[in-house]
């Protein structure tokens, strides 16, 4: 009597625990949508004042009538002043906890920790492009004419930052004309062949499929509701890359 006195114990305590587990999961997945909405929404604003105003996109924040605009101008003022395209957004949890991620361009990547949208901060040097690619590795690659070099980060689970992986890259000894390949991983790091490069190139980079949707005021609403897309909503399938 008392094992089964025990069983429904175990039982009622289950299903008493976990459905408040499953609404307050649904509940920071909302407000994650809800905070992306006022970013897309911090875009659409910078967007419109441009193509009103005709700021040069290149020193447009200079200019008082932007000053309001959040997020930082650097992420606004890349992806508008690198591109001069419409924005547009994908919206995917790439740690599998439950908390989409979203995406604009190759520029931005967001989380939702601690109650806010984080920005997960890079170098965002000139030439730089992302890649999302399998294991939920982001890869944030900078390059030039004489060098590369690509870190693989990892957004841990519950968290508001990116975590290194490994990097790796190349340069060109301009006395010699020779190219170098390095490996780094836990802070240490050793040069290597082309072909291990290749290979460990092989073994990170392995990009998924995306879909981006061009944004607009409808957008806004449907982030804030809880919906990624509308019915007939211009998208863009990326292979290899944010886009």
């Amino acid at each position: 009597m008392k094992k089964l006195l025990s069983l429904i114990l175990s039982a009622v305590l289950i299903f008493s625990v976990f459905p408040s587990m499953n609404v307050e999961a649904g509940d920071v997945k909302k407000q994650a949508m809800n905070a992306y909405a006022d970013i897309l929404q911090q875009y659409l604003t910078a967007e419109k004042l441009i193509e009103e105003l005709g700021y040069d996109v290149w020193n447009h924040f200079e200019n008082s009538g932007l000053e309001d605009v959040t997020p930082p101008p650097k992420f606004i003022g890349m992806y508008l002043g690198d591109t001069c395209d419409e924005v547009s957004y994908c919206i995917k949890d790439i740690n599998n906890d439950g908390i989409p991620e979203l995406f604009i361009s190759e520029f931005e990547i967001c989380t939702y920790y601690n109650g806010k949208a984080v920005h997960l901060e890079r170098d965002l040097g000139e030439r730089t492009n992302s890649t999302l690619c399998k294991n939920g590795i982001v890869e944030i690659w900078g390059h030039a004419a004489a060098y590369c070099e690509r870190d693989f980060y990892k957004l841990p689970k519950n968290k508001g930052k990116l975590k290194i992986v490994c990097n790796l890259g190349y340069s060109l000894n301009g006395a010699t004309n020779k190219m170098t390949y390095h490996y780094k991983i836990n802070g240490k790091s050793k040069t290597i062949s082309e072909e291990k490069y290749n290979n460990l190139l092989k073994k990170y980079r392995k990009p998924v499929k995306l879909t981006f949707y061009d944004a607009d005021s409808k957008a806004v609403d449907n982030l804030r509701n809880g919906m990624v897309s509308y019915p007939g909503q211009k998208k863009i399938i990326v292979k290899d890359g944010f886009q």
